[in-house]
C-alpha cells in the first residue's frame, strides 16, 4: 500500500518561516538596527499572532469557499450534460414513435410495429441474449401484448453448431443443418414437460427447418402441440429473428384466440450505433397476396428506410440546436 505523506498547511509553514527570520535577525544584527525597526513590534507580540492567525484563518475560509464553488461547477456542468443527453434521447425517441406511427397508418397489411433494442453476451458456457422493448405503436382496436424485456441462455455448444451449420447452409451445402435437426428434434418431442431448454432447442431447430424451406424440399417438421406447448411456456420467434441476422424473418402466431394466424416479421437493424430489432405484426390476409414473399420484404425495407431517416432528422436537429 502506497503510503500518504503528510501535508504541512502554507499558512502555518509561513508563520513558522517568519519567526525564525525575526529570531535570527534579532540574535545577529545590531542592537541599533533592532532598536530602530523591530524592537517596537515585539512589545505588541499577542496583536501580531491575533492578526497572523486572522489573516490565515481568513485565507482558509475563502479558499474552502472557492474549492466549494469549483465542485459546484463541476456538478452543475455534469447535470447540464445529462440533461441535455436525455433531452436528446427524448427527441430522438419521439422521431421514432413518429416513424412508427407514420408506417403503420401508411401500410394497409400492418397492424402494429414493435421496436427492441438487444443485447449478446458470450459467457462461461452460454450466450446470453438480453431483449429490452424500446417503444411501438398499435393500430385501434388491435389486441397486442407486446414482450417488456425477456432473457435468452443458449448453451455454447448448441449456438456453435448452429452458426456452423449456417456458414454451410449460406455455400448450398445442407448436411450440416439436416445433422443439427436430427440431433435435436427428437430431444424436444421427446420431452414430457416443457422447460425453457427446450424451448430454446425448439427456437433454433425451427430456425434450421425454415432456412432449409427456402431452398429443398423435406418431410421434417415439429409437432404442432408440442409447438404450442412451447410458444405457450416461452416466446422465441423475436429470437429467431435475431439469429436470423441480416435476413428478414417471419413466423404465425399459434393459438386460439383472436391472433390465430397473424404474420410476425422481424429484422435487425442498427441505429445510433447499437443493435435492435424490429417485429411488425401484420394481418393474416397478406397470405393470400401473390408473392408474399417479395412483399415481406419490400415491408422490412420500408420500415429499416422509415427509421433510418428518423435517425437522421433526429441528427441533423441535433447539430442545429
Amino acid at each position: 500500500m502506497k503510503r500518504k505523506s503528510l501535508k504541512v498547511p502554507a499558512e502555518i509553514t509561513f508563520i513558522a518561516v517568519f519567526a525564525f527570520l525575526i529570531n535570527l535577525w534579532t540574535e545577529n544584527d545590531s542592537q541599533t538596527l533592532y532598536d530602530r525597526y523591530f524592537a517596537f513590534i515585539f512589545k505588541w507580540k499577542l496583536p501580531i499572532i491575533i492578526v497572523a492567525l486572522l489573516f490565515s484563518s481568513v485565507y482558509i475560509y475563502f479558499r474552502e469557499q472557492i474549492r466549494e464553488y469549483k465542485e459546484d461547477l463541476a456538478d452543475n456542468a455534469r447535470m447540464l450534460l445529462q440533461a441535455y443527453d436525455e433531452l436528446k434521447d427524448f427527441k430522438w425517441r419521439a422521431r421514432l414513435l413518429h416513424a412508427m406511427k407514420r408506417f403503420t397508418r401508411n401500410e394497409p397489411y400492418v397492424l402494429a410495429v414493435q421496436l427492441y433494442e438487444y443485447t449478446v453476451k458470450r459467457e462461461r458456457r452460454k450466450v446470453v441474449f438480453k431483449i429490452n422493448h424500446l417503444d411501438g405503436y398499435v393500430w385501434e382496436n388491435i389486441d397486442l401484448n407486446a414482450m417488456v424485456q425477456a432473457y435468452y441462455e443458449v448453451d455454447t455448444r448448441l449456438f456453435q453448431q448452429f452458426e456452423q451449420a449456417v456458414r454451410a447452409f449460406e455455400v448450398d451445402r445442407f448436411d450440416p443443418l439436416l445433422d443439427f435437426i436430427q440431433q435435436y428434434q427428437p430431444e424436444i418431442e421427446g420431452k414430457d414437460g416443457i422447460d425453457d431448454r427446450t424451448a430454446i432447442r425448439y427456437a433454433f431447430v425451427q430456425l434450421a427447418l425454415d432456412l432449409l424451406e427456402t431452398k429443398i424440399n423435406f418431410d421434417l417438421f415439429i409437432d404442432p402441440e408440442t409447438r404450442r406447448k412451447i410458444n405457450t411456456r416461452k416466446r422465441t420467434g423475436i429470437l429467431r429473428g435475431i439469429m436470423m441476422k441480416d435476413r428478414f424473418y417471419t413466423f404465425l402466431h399459434d393459438g386460439n384466440s383472436d391472433k390465430q394466424g397473424r404474420v410476425y416479421l422481424t429484422k435487425t437493424i442498427r441505429i445510433k450505433g447499437g443493435n435492435y430489432v424490429f417485429l411488425l405484426t401484420l394481418s393474416p390476409d397478406i397470405l393470400a397476396e401473390e408473392n408474399h414473399s417479395e412483399h415481406f420484404e419490400k415491408l422490412s425495407h420500408a420500415f429499416a428506410q422509415e427509421m433510418h431517416q428518423a435517425e437522421q432528422i433526429t441528427y441533423n436537429n441535433g447539430e442545429s440546436d
